[in-house]
């Protein structure tokens, strides 16, 4: 049987969508979806210090690109002990998961017959059609083609159902991190757009990138909404909340229409996996004011008293 080592969340929710959880050895330490993988050996780590604040976090990071420096660890000897014959990481991002060539460097201390049995497959997805490709991908790896084109189908019905909003698009600022601020980059302008709105400043297949405070006023977006890569809807609420509280977001269309928001990032947004097609559901809820589908687990609001 196939002994797979997934180094990414994404990768892990798609490996277990095609069917493949039960040839999963191991997994990253971020992988949380499905709760059914929670007893796996991890075998990544990050050199980011624990209960650090979204500045802190983020001069963290600076630091440590600066220094090219990798924010992940792998043990490389759990990982060679464990002779896998497929290693799925990425090489989208540096900051979200661990990168391809952490990985060959990890495997550099192996011995020569162990590297060469084991696969590295890097997902590169920049939008919503590459998400479906690397589905696709390991779909065919592993003679699983027709689970994927399954999910893929999904996909593509919910990214092609229309979105009949009243008016123009609603202008809207997908706030990736709160301090500083960053806009959401690569799929996540798609989503908005397939929601029925748009994306005042992220470019699809397009990176994330950084802000001024003076930018997102002058851009005046009517609905922000608080996605930051690695928190939950309630960590997300509270970073809002809080950017609210010290004034920055004043005079605002959003703050002044009562449309903040704050979601679950990790499932439906920062992730490049079959859960990005649910936040264009999400989306779309929040744009056409009909979210009593979801619950606050996934979108809270928060309140401009």
């Amino acid at each position: 049987p196939v002994r797979i080592v997934s180094l990414l969340p994404s990768s892990t929710e798609i490996l277990c969508a095609l069917g493949l959880e039960q040839h999963l050895v191991a997994i990253s330490h971020e992988c949380d979806y499905p709760p059914s993988v929670a007893s796996l050996p991890r075998i990544t780590q990050s050199i980011l210090q624990q209960g650090l604040n979204p500045k802190e976090i983020d001069d963290a990071v600076r630091t440590a690109n600066f220094d090219e420096q990798p924010l992940y660890s792998i043990d490389a000897e759990k990982l060679i002990a464990l002779e896998p014959d497929l290693i799925v990481t990425q090489g989208v991002c540096t900051v979200c998961a661990v990168a391809e060539e952490t990985v060959h460097q990890s495997l550099s201390f192996a011995r020569v017959e162990t590297v060469s049995a084991a696969s590295v497959l890097s997902l590169e997805s920049l939008d919503l059609d590459g998400i479906e490709a690397d589905i696709r991908k390991l779909g065919e790896l592993s003679d699983h083609e027709a689970a994927a084109d399954r999910i893929c189908s999904k996909m593509r019905r919910i990214r092609n159902s229309r979105s009949d909003l009243p008016g123009e698009p609603p202008r809207v600022l997908m706030l990736e991190w709160p301090d500083p601020p960053w806009y959401g980059g690569h799929w996540v302008p798609e989503q908005v757009a397939a929601a029925g709105g748009l994306d005042v400043f992220g470019k699809a297949a397009q990176p994330s990138g950084r802000l001024t405070w003076e930018q997102v006023r002058e851009a005046n977006p009517e609905i922000i909404v608080a996605c930051a890569c690695g928190f939950n809807a309630l960590e997300n609420h509270v970073y809002l909340k809080k950017l609210l509280d010290e004034g920055v977001l004043e005079g605002i269309a959003a703050v002044k229409g009562n449309q903040l928001w704050a979601v679950d990032a990790n499932s439906y947004f920062s992730r490049p996996g079959p859960r990005t097609c649910d936040g264009i559901e999400l989306l779309r809820a929040i744009l056409s004011a009909q979210i009593d589908d979801f619950d606050s687990t996934d979108v809270r609001r928060v309140v401009v008293e």
